[in-house]
């Protein structure tokens, strides 16, 4: 998985001038040398509430969403914030 944080990570470690070479936009870095690595992610029957640590302690923004090992679709932390919200929402009205 390629993040923001990676790609400006890379940037700093670089010591690139150009906006292009420092994201390696010229074809000279690898997405594997700029991937994080392991990729955390989640099953599409995981319970939104086991996501709340996931995208606020470990500091992740976006998890994978997998079925049988399959991708299946992406989670945000706006993602989140909307469920858990619309949760509230349900419970106090």
């Amino acid at each position: 998985m390629v993040s923001l944080i990676d790609l400006i990570s890379h940037t700093r470690r670089s010591g690139r001038c150009n906006l292009l070479g420092r994201l390696g936009l010229r074809g000279e870095v690898q997405l594997e040398q700029v991937m994080s690595r392991p990729v955390t992610c989640v099953d599409s029957r995981t319970h939104v509430v086991e996501l709340i640590p996931l995208l606020s302690d470990q500091g992740l923004h976006c998890l994978p969403v997998l079925e049988q090992g399959e991708l299946v679709g992406i989670v945000t932390q706006t993602d989140l914030i909307a469920a858990l919200h619309r949760d509230l929402i349900m419970h106090l009205g």
